[in-house]
């Protein structure tokens, strides 16, 4: 059991291949999801993600996936890389115009899982402010990165397990 965690920090070298994976999921002709798993440490009451493996890929709507194997899959990960095994993210896409910005029923039925300390989302969508923004800032306890280069926009939210429920809770990236 852990304590309740007040903020989630994640390394660049774990939010760099989310965000890659995200964005190509984003524009494949039928839009893609993408799942994985995250990996890292509990310091005091901070989630610190370091490592994140993909795992699958699902439509512009979802994944599907075994929980039992994605159990299995996770553990082998964390055990090579030495980590802890923290929990899943995966990814929205933006369809037809619309935002995604929060869990869905089966995304909240995942943090749950009594194996998942946080639950990271990234959405993506096409930015047309992205010549007057800075490249990442923080709102709503969320996470908003610009792409200058593929002009995406980017918000990762963490929601982490606070009496059984799914928790937003502050993110922080940690250069």
């Amino acid at each position: 059991m852990v304590a309740t965690v007040n903020n989630v920090l994640i390394s660049t070298k774990a939010l760099s291949p989310i965000i890659r994976q995200a964005r190509i999921g984003y524009e494949k002709l039928y839009k893609k999801e993408i799942f994985g798993f995250l990996f890292g440490r509990i310091e005091a009451r901070d989630a610190e993600i370091l490592r994140a493996k993909k795992y699958k890929e699902g439509t512009r709507s979802g994944v599907d996936y075994d929980i039992e194997e994605a159990h299995k899959r996770a553990r082998i990960c964390a055990k090579r890389f030495k980590l802890k095994f923290l929990g899943m993210y995966h990814s929205h896409v933006e369809i037809a115009g619309k935002k995604s910005w929060g869990l869905s029923p089966p995304d909240r039925k995942a943090i749950r899982d009594e194996n998942s300390i946080t639950e990271l989302l990234v959405g993506v969508y096409a930015s047309a402010d992205w010549r007057r923004l800075p490249v990442i800032e923080y709102a709503q306890k969320r996470m908003f990165i610009y792409d200058r280069k593929y002009k995406y926009g980017y918000s990762v939210s963490a929601y982490t397990k606070q009496l059984g429920k799914a928790r937003l809770t502050p993110i922080w990236l940690k250069w």
